[in-house]
């Protein structure tokens, strides 16, 4: 998969999570993603749920999200 292929919405998602973990070594949380991008907790869960599915972050349920090699 392309950035191309990306919405702008998922590009954002992905550029977000990478600014929160390459600048701090706190675990990259939901809440933290919400607050990045000024969107309510439960849309950054969504968002995230879907990128996952498509291989771009790895998440664990209640735990850190992270970039997966493709979506860094």
């Amino acid at each position: 998969m392309s950035v191309d292929e990306l919405s702008a919405s998922a590009q954002n998602y992905l550029k977000a999570i990478w600014g929160l973990s390459e600048w701090s070594d706190e675990p990259v949380t939901l809440k933290l993603i919400a607050q990045r991008t000024g969107v309510a907790l439960s849309s950054a869960s969504d968002a995230v749920r879907k990128l996952t599915e498509q291989g771009l972050l790895s998440h664990a349920r209640y735990g850190s999200v992270e970039l997966t090699e493709v979506g860094r």
